[in-house]
């Protein structure tokens, strides 16, 4: 067509006008930066997830506390989330200052990516009761690796 080289080109005015432009602008090393910044917490986050996470509510629609012979009793919910890519069986345990046992928690197998919601009755001995409030922690450890433990701290309540 006889036309110009260069005549249709993706360029800006200061390179039309000046002849060459700036690669390395303090807007475009900005941007650097908070892309690899944000590239840096994401591959950290995805490297110190944990793959198990369980949580403890008390269970609303029950009284505070439940006295059953000798024994002072609380209702939870229990949510264990399974955030591994494989499934996993997961044993319930809490730990306090006192005896506390477990009772209505069955074992079942979460597969990856789900949650397991159930109800859970904690009971201790009334006489091993030192406060009203105390402060227990219901743990959740794989049966098939131990490395794979979760727990999450609640209160009970007594007389």
């Amino acid at each position: 067509m006889g036309y110009e080289k260069g005549l249709i080109s993706f360029t800006t005015e200061d390179a039309i006008y000046n002849g060459k432009t700036k690669i390395f602008r303090p807007r475009l090393i900005g941007y650097g930066l908070m892309l690899s910044i944000m590239v840096g917490l994401f591959v950290y986050s995805i490297a110190n997830r944990v793959p198990v996470m369980v949580e403890a509510q008390r269970d609303r629609g029950v009284r505070m506390f439940r006295e059953v012979d000798t024994q002072i009793q609380n209702v939870y919910i229990i949510k264990i989330s399974n955030m591994d890519r494989k499934a996993h069986i997961y044993d319930l345990f809490v730990e306090g200052d006192g005896d506390y046992s477990v009772q209505g928690y069955k074992p079942y197998e979460v597969p990856e990516g789900e949650i397991l919601t159930m109800p859970v009755r904690v009971n201790i001995q009334r006489s091993a009761l030192t406060e009203q409030k105390n402060t227990i922690r219901f743990v959740a450890k794989a049966r098939d690796n131990a490395t794979i433990t979760s727990s999450h701290e609640t209160t009970f309540i007594g007389p």
